[in-house]
């Protein structure tokens, strides 16, 4: 299975990853990719493994840091639709495929 992220979630994980990395130093930014690089190893050997959403899309949250995993599973690719933040704009991702 191949995986592809959606050019707004990979902004989005840049996005946090420079947050805690300014607020809580340079581990704690790598750490941020370093969790989402896991779950989605994770999310390739076990794709049905996140929560099914009501828009059809899959829902894995990360345990250290308050974000999601947001993905789609087609065919033969995992789709990262989203790197969501867990308390704002809940379902903000829907329109994206």
């Amino acid at each position: 299975m191949k995986l592809s992220i959606h050019p707004d979630a990979g902004a989005e994980l840049v996005a946090a990853a420079t947050f805690y990395r300014n607020f809580g130093g340079p581990k704690i930014g790598e750490a941020v990719v370093k969790t989402f690089e896991q779950a989605c190893e994770t999310l390739l050997n076990y794709p049905e493994f996140g929560v099914r959403s009501y828009s059809g899309a899959r829902v894995l949250p990360l345990d250290r840091f308050p974000y999601s995993v947001v993905y789609r599973v087609r065919t033969s690719e995992l789709l990262v639709i989203a790197f969501a933040h867990q308390r704002r704009r809940p379902n903000y991702w829907r329109h994206r495929s």
